[in-house]
């Protein structure tokens, strides 16, 4: 006979079964992209960017723009969700 567990992840989302209801998260998901950003330790906040602000580019300073690319990636996927 085959026992049957409770799921505790599926399609890379937690999943928390309890009495109330079925609970599915991606707190594992936002702390990995956390992690791999080095953005653990900073300050979280609701927008992220000030609303109508012109941005013009920098002459200052190198941009990698690879890195952006893999950030924004990975919050699509998180947003996808």
């Amino acid at each position: 006979m085959t026992e049957i567990y409770l799921m505790t992840n599926f399609l890379g989302l937690e999943v928390t079964q309890k009495e109330e209801g079925i609970f599915v998260s991606q707190n594992g998901y936002a702390k990995d992209i956390l992690e791999k950003f080095k953005m653990k330790s900073c300050n979280s906040v609701s927008t992220p960017v000030e609303n109508r602000v012109e941005l013009r580019k920098n002459k200052v300073g190198n941009v990698n723009p690879t890195y952006f690319k893999k950030l924004s990636r990975k919050l699509k996927v998180f947003d996808m969700y």
